[in-house]
């Protein structure tokens, strides 16, 4: 495989639950929020969460000079 390999991150899924609750999830990380406004912060938890396991060069995807 090659070394510059960066997986690409799987869409959010977003599902109301009979509660209530928010289920979000990304890959196999999954967040749990009670209300609609914190949807989005918490997809962006699971992005930089997901982003830190599976890309080995960290957040920041630039090629190294």
């Amino acid at each position: 495989m090659n070394a510059d390999f960066v997986m690409r991150m799987p869409n959010p899924k977003i599902r109301v639950l009979n509660t209530g609750v928010i289920r979000i999830q990304i890959d196999d990380l999954i967040g749990f929020v009670d209300s609609q406004h914190l949807v989005d912060s918490k997809i962006l938890q699971l992005q930089v969460a997901w982003q830190q396991r599976n890309n080995p060069r960290g957040v920041n995807q630039q090629p190294e000079v």
